[in-house]
Order: C-alpha cells, then structure tokens, then sequence
C-alpha cells in the first residue's frame, strides 16, 4: 500500500513530490538528526493516518504505536481502540469476567490496554464489579493528614481522571452513581467520615469481607504500569498492597489488602506512594 493514498485510492503525487523535497532540504540543512527526528516520524504519522481513513484499522494501530507516542498518536489509538471494543454483559454472573474501558497496563507506549473486571454480586439489573488487577500506584491522599474516604484525593482522582479517560461515553452510561456507605473499620473504632455517592470508589473492608473471602480474588497482582509507578510487590508474580476506602487505626492511616489477600486493618500512612489502586464500581448489565 502506498504510503500516501486518498480514499478513492489515488496516489497523492503533490505530498509525495513535497515531502522528498523537504527531505532534500533537511539533509542539505540539518543533516540525519533533522530526518530521524522530524521528517520519519512525519511520514509514518502521515501513513497511519491514512491507514485509518481507509479503514484498516490493524495496520492503523500498528503503524500509530510505532510513533512512540509522537504527536497524538496515542489518543488516536485510544479513540480506534474504543470504537472497537465490544462489552458483552448478557451472562454475567458472580466470578465470571469481562473487559471494558481502556488504562495503561503494559507500560509501553503503544496505547491503553482493556480492562478486565471480575463480577462480585448481581442485584437484578445491576452487577458490583472490581477490576481484576491493581491499575495504578497512588497515594490515598496527596498530604500526610487526618482524611477519610469523602475528601481524600483518590477518591477524586478515580470520579474524576480516571472515569473520564477509562471509559468511552456510552461506557460511561453503564457506570451507576452508587451511595457508598462510610463503613467503620471493624477492628479500630476511627471516625470514618460520611456516606458519599460514586461511579468508581474502593472496596471498604467490610465488602472485601462479603465479596473476597473464601475467593482467589483477594491476592492481586498489579500491573506492569502499576510496577512502573512504584507499587509495592511481594512476589515475582507481582501481588501487591492495594488500598480500601476504610480508614485505618487512625484517620491518617487507610487500610487495605496485603499481598497474601489478609485484610490490613492498621493500613499505611494515607499518602504513602507504594500502595496500588484497584477501582470497583456498580454496573447497569441490562445496557
């Protein structure tokens, strides 16, 4: 296929001649540093592009994440891979699994991955869901402080950043705005804030008690991102730390689930940096 094409297929004879005219230029100018930095990158941009508007999709995305994220090519790899996926919730029952929305995984900059989510409980039209991996390594709050659930910054971040740029608009239909009970930690009796109403939150450590014992779920591995992003790992399988929404032995403390899938009820410091991120959210299954 050639590298310029319109989508009636003609050869574009005018880029092409102008294109080997600023190569000629860069090399008299700048020499093979111009070339590989500015005029190759250009041209495959140019390639996948056209790739994509003549449909072919593959060699699209192959060619956009060739780029190394040069210019916008990983939110046109987003935007493909989101026209693309499909989200199958006719069977979904407790423990079985399905895929939706789009995070970086790997950690290479190829575009996002799709999400996988494990299904928890089905309550008539609805399903709780928790992804099956650790996606990220954050802090529960940006500031070593007294906080809780209702204003600590991961909270935002998950409503916020992460709901926003996971999930397509039509995903972000399915995702119900869910109350979700400030429950209290079932060791310590620390203040544990108000109920708020979420689309993405944490599990509190009385739902890992009711969703995640007697299950394999509890133990988690993180990702290759997560890793990346300094998350604490036990094995060379990767589990890891992640947090729970319930505070700690203090509201400077949250607690969360070790490597081994034992509930922390202590926790670590809220801003602690190595603990990892596993979304939950409640989904309409009835589309």
């Amino acid at each position: 296929m050639s590298f310029f094409k319109n989508q009636k297929g003609k050869i574009r004879g005018g880029w092409k001649i102008s294109l080997w005219l600023i190569l000629v230029v860069l090399v008299t100018v700048g020499g093979t540093h111009l070339i590989t930095h500015l005029a190759i990158p250009a041209l495959q941009y140019e390639l996948a592009c056209n790739y994509a508007e003549n449909g072919d999709m593959d060699n699209a995305i192959l060619a956009f994440r060739a780029l190394g994220g040069y210019k916008d090519s990983e939110a046109r790899i987003t935007k493909i891979l989101f026209e693309r996926q499909q989200v199958d919730l006719s069977d979904l029952h407790v423990g079985s699994t399905f895929t939706m929305g789009l995070y970086e995984q790997d950690g290479i900059e190829n575009g996002p991955e799709e999400i996988e989510w494990i299904v928890l409980a089905v309550d008539g039209s609805k399903a709780l869901v928790i992804s099956r991996y650790a996606l990220d390594s954050r802090p529960f709050n940006d500031t070593f402080a007294d906080i809780t659930w209702k204003d600590c910054s991961l909270r935002k971040w998950l409503n916020n950043v992460f709901y926003e740029t996971a999930f397509s608009k039509a995903q972000q239909n399915l995702i119900r705005l869910s109350e979700t009970p400030a429950h209290r930690n079932p060791e310590y009796a620390t203040l544990s804030g108000e109920d708020t109403a979420d689309y993405v939150y944490l599990l509190s450590l009385t739902e890992v008690e009711i969703y995640l014992s007697n299950t394999p779920y509890a133990s988690c591995m993180v990702t290759p991102y997560g890793i990346q992003k300094k998350a604490y790992i036990a094995t060379a399988q990767g589990e890891c730390w992640w947090w729970c929404r319930t505070p700690g032995n203090d509201t400077i403390f949250a607690s969360g689930v070790n490597p081994l899938g034992v509930v922390s009820t202590r926790g670590n410091n809220v801003n602690y940096i190595h603990a990892a991120v596993r979304p939950a959210m409640w989904i309409d299954i009835n589309g």
